[in-house]
């Protein structure tokens, strides 16, 4: 573990503590969810932050081309709930694509930004 890791370590834990222990107070039972959830976010983080950056900036496009296909698909098929249409449910799970989306439309924004300050 290097140095520069350890203000990220400081506060994953935070907020790791700080929502469990608002989970357990506020419903015991889904306390299991909850440390379920952020196991499999820990597992995905790991295995995201293994990819070389090179894979990144070279899949990029796709990525965010993937991404807005993500976000039409669920605007024109998922079901509206309460008048919205954020929820796609994929095989009894239920996923917010919008929120996948999110990182390649910055990692997008980031290298156009990039690209236009060297030029």
């Amino acid at each position: 573990m290097s140095r520069d890791s350890l203000p990220f370590i400081i506060c994953f834990l935070g907020l790791f503590l700080f929502s469990t222990f608002n989970i357990f107070g506020i419903k015991p039972e889904l306390l299991q969810n909850h440390l379920i959830s952020w196991s499999l976010a820990v597992i995905v983080f790991i295995i995201f932050s293994r990819i070389p950056i090179a894979v990144w900036r070279t899949n990029m496009m796709i990525l965010y081309v993937l991404s807005i296909v993500a976000l039409l698909v669920t605007l024109l098929f998922a079901p509206a709930v309460r008048g919205a249409r954020r929820w796609f449910d994929i095989l009894g799970f239920s996923f917010q694509l919008s929120e996948y989306a999110k990182p390649f439309v910055l990692m997008y924004l980031a290298h156009f930004m990039a690209s236009r300050k060297k030029k």
